[in-house]
């Protein structure tokens, strides 16, 4: 399969920060081959498919760092306000007072996965994501969940075999667009036997990658204080549990030492803006941990909280809310950055992805900015942040949508089934026994 990419305006977030005024590319199966910095002229003999890029914009598929693909279903059923210990409660209380929930688990995944592909991102992390980005056609970093909750608990007991049987799974093996992990929930719900595990399994892969909710508010934070005697970022080193592979979702409540034990071991961290002012009750300086030299990230995280499903979205929040508190270092291109190259350094990709080069796995988006800004704008990074729209979506070389039409899955489908999932649970929220009939037609 060869494609040509023309008339094209390219921002490639290659080293140099390079953007290719009118450009072509020409991917071969799934990676880059060539990259032409003026029109096109070759022969197309041999092309397979041919995309006029002209009015838009290509850029590396973004990468959505954190996120939650099965919990957007519980958006309905939340007050306005509330807080991440009332979220948990009330959350893991209608996994139990309606079990069927997980089972329709896909329907609600699918939902949310329709709505990121269209925002233009080509790569998720996050707990059991996996099985519903390969279906989509989606890359991902899927994080074996550990968590000792109601919904989690068949993951929990016996965390080192289930994860080394996973690990040799053939469909792991096979799998090209899906990168295992380990998913820790968080510190507050596992105990010391699970952190032995997960350490002993990372000194067998040390390439594995680890992602974990920390410090998100103070009252997770001083739980953690009462229960080890330390800060969360001490108790991940005392386990060995910090790594280049680790990525540090939140972390609103470090400490300066925690960053610079954060520094210290390179790991990363996902900064999940929007969120973290609804549930959460502080927010990190991004501007100090990027004095400190730590990578950093933007997530959307779940969508009942950040109430966005975009991360090009969210990178224009943090611009936008650090551009007001004066923040240092916080520029359009800087979370460009974030949802691009740091995200992939972040995640380990890099070497894949985050970048449009030659050589690169062809994970692009292609962006409009309305008004024409395209051609009249003089600052084309922020009016991307400002202003970009998703008009197309390309991963490992395939073309998930084009001028805003999905090309693999049925749009109208997968919002009649999400909405009819609602009216069950609503129904079911009305009725004075368990709920079951609510989904007896599902």
């Amino acid at each position: 399969m060869k494609t040509l990419i023309y008339n094209a305006l390219i921002i490639t977030q290659n080293e140099t920060r390079e953007i290719i005024k009118c450009g072509f590319i020409v991917i071969e199966n799934n990676k880059v081959i060539e990259i032409g910095r003026d029109k096109f002229i070759g022969d197309t003999q041999g092309l397979d498919d041919i995309l006029d890029a002209e009015d838009k914009i290509v850029v590396p598929g973004f990468i959505n760092a954190h996120v939650h693909l099965g919990e957007t279903v519980y958006k309905d059923f939340l007050p306005k306000k509330f807080t991440l210990e009332e979220y948990l409660a009330t959350t893991n209380s209608l996994i139990e007072k309606f079990p069927f929930i997980e089972h329709c688990r896909k329907i609600v995944a699918d939902y949310t996965m329709l709505h990121i592909i269209k925002s233009g991102t080509t790569t998720v992390a996050g707990g059991r994501v996996d099985k519903i980005s390969n279906d989509w056609g989606v890359r991902s970093v899927s994080g074996y969940m550990v968590m000792d909750s109601y919904k989690l608990k068949k993951y929990y007991s016996d965390i080192e075999n289930s994860l080394d049987s996973e690990m040799k799974s053939p469909k792991e093996l096979l799998d090209n667009l899906s990168k295992l992990g380990i998913f820790i929930h968080s510190l507050n719900y596992v105990d010391e036997n699970a952190l032995l595990s997960i350490s002993n399994i990372l000194k067998k892969t040390p390439s594995l990658p680890l992602m974990i909710h920390v410090a998100e508010t103070k009252k997770q934070e001083n739980d953690v204080l009462k229960r080890y005697g330390m800060t969360s970022i001490e108790v991940l080193e005392k386990y060995e549990l910090l790594s280049d592979n680790t990525l540090l979702v939140h972390a609103n409540w470090c400490t300066e030492k925690d960053l610079e034990i954060i520094k210290n071991n390179g790991a990363s961290i996902a900064h999940c803006l929007s969120s973290n002012l609804k549930v959460a009750d502080g927010v990190i300086d991004i501007g100090k941990a990027m004095e400190n030299d730590i990578n950093i990230c933007i997530a959307t995280d779940g969508f009942c909280t950040a109430e966005t499903f975009s991360v090009l979205e969210e990178a224009r929040n943090v611009f936008n809310y650090n551009r007001n508190k004066n923040s240092s270092g916080i520029t359009a291109q800087k979370v460009l950055d974030m949802i691009t190259t740091d995200a992939a350094v972040a995640l380990n990709v890099l070497s894949e992805v985050g970048s449009v080069e030659v050589g690169k796995i062809a994970d692009l988006a292609f962006l409009s900015i309305p008004g024409n800004g395209l051609k009249s704008n003089n600052d084309l990074i922020l009016s991307i942040i400002n202003n970009g729209v998703s008009d197309g979506v390309m991963v490992d070389g395939k073309l998930l949508m084009w001028d805003k039409r999905m090309s693999m899955k049925d749009d109208k489908k997968i919002i009649d089934n999400y909405s009819s999932l609602i009216k069950k649970l609503q129904e079911g929220t009305n009725e004075n026994d368990t709920g079951k009939s609510a989904f007896r037609h599902l």
